[in-house]
């Protein structure tokens, strides 16, 4: 994967390669039942679906519809139309492999090569099909129909019954029906795009994920490594997931998060811990940090937010601090600064400013209730 994309054509073309950024490399892990050889045909089956979708989007039931991304900051509410388009796609894309999790996950074998469900059993516990039984059974066989051109095979028992009261589907890969299994016993709980059976994880390894950023970002192999090692020897915490990684330091609030906000769109986030602390400190800080809260804290619009006790009743002065930067005197806004850098805004310099704010912000994150009021 090359360095990250952030133009395409259409939605199909931008949600297919979100999910291929958090698609794993092959992996397997050591199991009884299911060979190794089973659990890298799944890789290959997923990457085959996905490359299906790419080239032929009208299998899936893939509406092409001209890209039209979610503006940087702003949410559903903001951008309705934008949303009820991005789920026109996404849920097509997303549908096949929903049908392979229900049944890897609650199927079992009514004979060697067929897994079988009992429909009451899941329309409650696994409601992203709907709870309807019509509305489960429609659901189904528009997965299905994508599915069988990978040898997959459905029914609906008893057959023409007027209330069916099971599913199944069969393949003539049994060990590829018992990898499925493997998979989604491995990958938890969420039936969220973002689960490791969509990443097609078996061994529960996300670095992967580092190293693939590092390319993609264009920040260089093994940097965020260094990085993470170098948090580490300060007593922070680094949680690595398939679609997000979180450093923190216990007690301080200091450290920062990196996550998609849209795909294949990515915020690298600073704790704004300390900022009210810091603004009444001004003149004692170090010049970066000064020119970071000066670049990135609003200007004060007199929104009364921080003002605002509990009920929502203003009860206390505003906490804007004025400080002086480039001799020009800023009002700034200790709430809700822009420590957020996206896509080609996270480079290594960021990074690293990023990392010499938090040590500064250790000393002050403590006191972050500290207050004098203008």
């Amino acid at each position: 994967m090359e360095i990250l994309k952030t133009e395409f054509d259409n939605y199909a073309d931008r949600i297919i390669y979100g999910r291929l950024v958090r698609l794993a490399p092959k992996n397997t892990v050591d199991h009884k039942t299911v060979p190794k050889e089973a659990q890298e045909r799944v890789h290959d089956l997923f990457t085959a679906m996905f490359a299906k979708m790419q080239t032929n989007p009208a299998a899936a039931s893939i509406p092409v519809i001209a890209d039209n991304p979610c503006k940087p900051g702003y949410t559903a509410t903001h951008q309705p139309e934008y949303v009820r388009q991005r789920n026109m796609v996404s849920e097509p894309i997303d549908l096949p492999f929903q049908v392979l999790r229900l049944f890897a996950k609650y199927g079992s074998f009514s004979s060697s090569n067929t897994l079988e469900i009992e429909i009451n059993t899941v329309r409650k516990p696994y409601k992203y099909f709907g709870t309807s039984l019509p509305i489960f059974l429609e659901t189904l066989e528009r997965g299905m129909t994508f599915l069988s051109s990978f040898g997959f095979q459905f029914a609906i028992l008893p057959d023409n019954a007027k209330r069916p009261t099971h599913v199944c589907i069969s393949h003539d890969d049994v060990d590829l029906l018992h990898a499925l299994g493997l998979l989604s016993s491995l990958s938890g709980d969420d039936g969220g795009h973002k689960n490791g059976f969509h990443a097609c994880i078996f061994n529960g390894d996300y670095s992967f994920y580092i190293e693939r950023l590092n390319k993609i970002l264009n920040l260089g192999e093994g940097y965020l490594q260094s990085v993470f090692e170098r948090y580490k020897e300060r007593g922070y915490t680094v949680k690595v997931g398939n679609h997000t990684f979180n450093v923190s330091k216990n007690g301080s609030g200091c450290g920062f998060e990196f996550r998609e906000f849209e795909q294949p769109s990515f915020a690298f986030s600073a704790s704004a811990l300390g900022v009210k602390a810091m603004l009444e400190d001004y003149a004692s800080l170090d010049e970066l940090t000064k020119r970071i809260l000066a670049e990135r804290c609003n200007t004060c619009k007199h929104c009364m937010f921080c003002a605002k006790g509990k009920g929502g009743a203003i009860t206390k002065k505003i906490f804007a601090k004025n400080i002086t930067y480039n001799n020009e005197i800023l009002y700034l806004c200790p709430s809700y600064p822009k420590f957020a850098w996206r896509n080609n805004e996270i480079t290594r310099e960021a990074i690293e400013q990023v990392f010499a704010f938090n040590i500064t912000q250790e000393n002050y994150a403590k006191d972050w209730r500290k207050t004098k009021p203008l």
